[in-house]
């Protein structure tokens, strides 16, 4: 018996060890990128946030064409190892990912493409009666729907910050968030790396 109790506590110490080096190699991945951007999700994208998103490690987005491009050249701009934080708009942050390969556009006449978003479509049900009512939106309104293939690195559907009164945050010092549209953004802000360093600190319970 004292045996079995032995090596239960061993294994929690494995794993609180795991979990403490997880997260300090998570902290290096952010201190090192190059690129940290901002980017804002749908609220949609929470109804399937475990199920699919997090399943399938791919965020999406959209190119929306007209006067003005939405997340023009994202293609070319974003790169593997970049880093995103992910708002979800009326929410706040509640993911930090590490791009793994440059973002992709959905072909809606490919059959491997759309096997991929019936599983998205399923957070847009209740306005979009049919998946192919929904596939064809982009077409009646000029986007295309594009994917990011992502390592989570801290993330919850449940666990959100908007502002900083949540974390011990100097307020003198400069808080992004609650930008508007869809565009990939990098904040000009000389303490956004703090705040995402901060935010991942929130996110994983490590505060």
């Amino acid at each position: 018996m004292s045996n079995i109790f032995e090596i239960k506590e061993i294994d929690k110490k494995i794993k609180e060890k795991y979990r403490e080096i997880t997260i300090l190699e998570n902290l290096k991945k952010i201190l090192e990128s190059k690129n940290i951007f901002y980017m804002n999700g749908n609220t949609e994208d929470l109804k399937i946030w475990n199920s699919t998103i997090c399943k399938n490690n791919i965020l999406t987005t959209w190119i929306k064409y007209g006067k003005r491009i939405q997340n023009k050249n994202i293609e070319n701009k974003l790169k593997k190892d970049d880093i995103i934080v992910w708002y979800v708009k009326g929410h706040g942050f509640n993911s930090i990912v590490k791009v793994t390969n440059s973002p992709f556009i959905f072909n809606i006449e490919n059959d491997l493409d759309r096997e991929i978003l019936k599983e998205y479509y399923k957070g847009w049900e209740y306005k979009y009666p049919t998946f192919d009512e929904w596939l064809n939106d982009e077409k009646n309104n000029n986007y295309k729907r594009v994917g990011i293939k992502v390592e989570f690195l801290v993330t919850s559907n449940t666990k959100f910050i908007m502002h900083p009164e949540n974390i011990n945050w100097n307020k003198e010092k400069k808080w992004s968030s609650g930008f508007q549209g869809s565009d990939l953004c990098e904040p000009k802000n000389e303490y956004w790396k703090e705040q995402v360093i901060e935010i991942y600190k929130y996110l994983s319970g490590t505060l």
